[in-house]
């Protein structure tokens, strides 16, 4: 079993579990562009999960770009369904929040020029 502890201190009650997931080939059957392009892992923590995604871009983008890229998208129609945060923000800060799905630029990082890892 993989245990990853990003930014965050896990409490002594919580427990991370590592999942595999489908959500990665999903994608890339609604979006078949993305097909085999991105890598995926899921961790449930208490009663919030973490997705790492990462995404294997064809052009080089600057890390910045991507993060204003993404603030400015979820502020349009999905704005109730997605959110963004650049806070350092643990388990306990999404347990009232009604968003499907919240994208932690600070956890995120830029690890090739051709290689982004997201935190959902």
């Amino acid at each position: 079993k993989l245990w990853y502890v990003s930014h965050t201190t896990v409490g002594a009650v919580q427990i991370i579990i590592a999942a595999n997931t489908d959500t990665t080939k999903a994608v890339g059957k609604v979006i078949p562009v993305l097909n085999g392009k991105l890598i995926g892992m899921v961790f449930s923590v208490s009663n919030v999960s973490v997705m790492d995604l990462t995404c294997i871009l064809e052009k080089v983008y600057k890390y910045s770009d991507i993060n204003k890229v993404s603030s400015q998208a979820l502020e349009g129609p999905l704005k109730d369904i997605l959110a963004y945060t650049k806070d350092q923000v643990t388990s306990f800060d999404f347990n009232s929040d009604t968003h499907s799905s919240i994208f932690d630029a600070w956890a995120s990082i830029d690890l090739h020029d051709h290689i982004v890892k997201f935190i959902y």
